[in-house]
């Protein structure tokens, strides 16, 4: 587990001093720090809580294109390909991806209630908001 909690810190480092670089990888960051949230793995999550924790306070603090709904426990992350896919916390994996039209990294939002989630398209000048519907990853 060593070798897991200092390469959450290393990627914490590199989000804090040189966020652009990760950008292309962001969504595939966002999975890999997620993943050890899963409740099947008790042993992996107890140990990594701890570092997963400020790993996704930096990254929400970072992108805009994350955000956290606090009452679902769920993390939306707008990709570069106009995707929005929704990790739930309590499970460590993808609860939802809501297409989104390609070529545009996307902003995302939840209301505050957690029921809808707004994504923003900003090269495209285009919005789109609805509410969360399980799919099949529901």
């Amino acid at each position: 587990m060593g070798e897991r909690i200092g390469t959450l810190m290393s990627l914490t480092f590199v989000v804090m001093k040189r966020p652009v670089v990760l950008m292309p990888f962001l969504a595939k960051i966002v999975e890999v720090i997620v993943k050890p949230l899963d409740p099947n793995i008790p042993n992996m999550r107890d140990s990594l809580l701890s570092s997963v924790t400020p790993a996704l306070q930096d990254i929400l603090k970072t992108y805009p294109a994350v955000k956290f709904q606090s009452s679902t426990q769920r993390l939306a992350l707008g990709d570069n390909t106009g995707e929005v896919v929704v990790f739930d916390l309590k499970t460590g994996a993808p609860w939802q991806i809501l297409e989104g039209t390609p070529k545009g990294r996307t902003v995302v939002s939840f209301s505050p209630d957690g029921k809808t989630i707004a994504h923003i398209l900003p090269k495209m000048q285009q919005f789109v908001s609805g509410n969360r519907r399980p799919t099949c990853l529901g």
